[in-house]
């Protein structure tokens, strides 16, 4: 009787533990579902690649639809960064260090989208690279936004120079935090000059913050 409990209090266990892994593993996947990162393990001698399912839908492919091979891999890499990333990948192998790359990639629609990734390379007790792991992530849509504001900012400055009138661009504590060229024309001072400095010393008297209304 005394046996048969304790099998049951491992049996039980065991379960627990199941339990506890399958919970953690929904966890895993959902986050990185969510936060749109996947994962790989790549084994070189075998050239067999485990991605997660979220690291397939960023490849604008459905979960475990082919084996990611090296080489199916690079086919989805687009064409101008394919010999960019096999050099990151032979320098991080040769000298068996973490790497990091941005990489964009062809979805069968032929969409382009941008990958950030970060891995290393496990090598066996022998100094000899085995393996390569890693997350990726897309960052699409954060490289557009960075765009969009890189162009509004060229507009921005392009709209400043061409004004016929001193242009300055003032801080909430009223520190001057950009100005055009007619501040040298006008003012007589340089427009890095004056950047970092109080508006005041700039406006005539009783123009500035806190001048006579």
């Amino acid at each position: 009787m005394e046996r048969e409990l304790e099998s049951l209090d491992e049996e039980l266990g065991r379960q627990a533990a199941v339990t506890r892994l399958q919970n953690r593993v929904r966890h895993y996947i959902a986050a990185q579902r969510i936060s749109h990162v996947g994962s790989y393990d790549f084994e070189i001698a075998s050239n067999t690649n485990d991605w997660s399912d979220q690291l397939y839908r960023i490849y604008g492919r459905e979960p475990q639809s082919f084996m990611a091979t090296y080489e199916k891999f690079l086919e989805m890499v687009h064409p101008d960064d394919r010999d960019k990333i096999i050099g990151v990948h032979q320098e991080a192998l040769r000298t068996i260090t973490p790497y990091e790359m941005e990489e964009r990639i062809v979805w069968p629609d032929g969409e382009v989208r941008t990958l950030a990734s970060w891995g290393e390379v496990v090598a066996d007790p022998n100094g000899t690279p085995t393996r390569m792991v890693g997350i990726c992530w897309d960052i699409t849509e954060q490289k557009q936004t960075a765009a969009a504001l890189a162009r509004s900012s060229e507009r921005f400055e392009r709209l400043i120079q061409s004004a016929p009138d001193v242009v300055l661009v003032v801080a909430a504590d009223g520190t001057i935090m950009q100005a055009n060229d007619r501040v040298t024309a006008i003012l007589g001072w340089q427009p890095a000059e004056v950047i970092g400095h109080p508006v005041t010393e700039l406006l005539p008297a009783g123009l500035g913050p806190g001048g006579p209304p």
